[in-house]
């Protein structure tokens, strides 16, 4: 029987693909903002898995 780890992951990586791909898409002239947006969410990943400095 897998892990709830694995589990999780397995059902949240295409969903997190999908997102990333329709943000990406919407905001394909706003670069910067999208930047942005990824950086702020590797920030609050690292804040929450406690690797944030």
């Amino acid at each position: 029987m897998p892990t709830w780890g694995a589990v999780v992951l397995a059902v949240a990586t295409p969903i997190l693909a999908a997102i990333g791909a329709l943000v990406g898409h919407l905001l394909t002239r706003r670069s910067a903002l999208e930047l942005g947006c990824v950086s702020l969410f590797v920030r609050a990943a690292r804040h929450a898995v406690g690797t944030s400095p």
